[in-house]
């Protein structure tokens, strides 16, 4: 992990990280790695908050940048 943040925009708020290989790994071989192809949502709340934790990867060109937030 290279970088760690926080993103804030209308839909809410979500977690980033920045992630490279020390194995020498493309961008693509690190997403499908660690299981992230597609986003996957679940349930996360109780009883009165029922969102979604979402988590998934993008490849932006340059690094990998894996995010978890709430969704609707």
């Amino acid at each position: 992990m290279v970088n760690e943040g926080t993103s804030c925009g209308s839909g809410g708020c979500w977690r980033v990280a920045t992630v490279t290989s020390r194995d020498g790994l493309s961008r693509p071989e690190i997403i499908r790695k660690l299981g992230l192809q597609q986003e996957s949502c679940r349930s996360n709340g109780w009883l009165l908050d029922r969102r979604d934790l979402c988590i998934g990867a993008r490849d932006n060109g340059k690094n990998v940048t894996i995010y978890a937030g709430l969704g609707y």
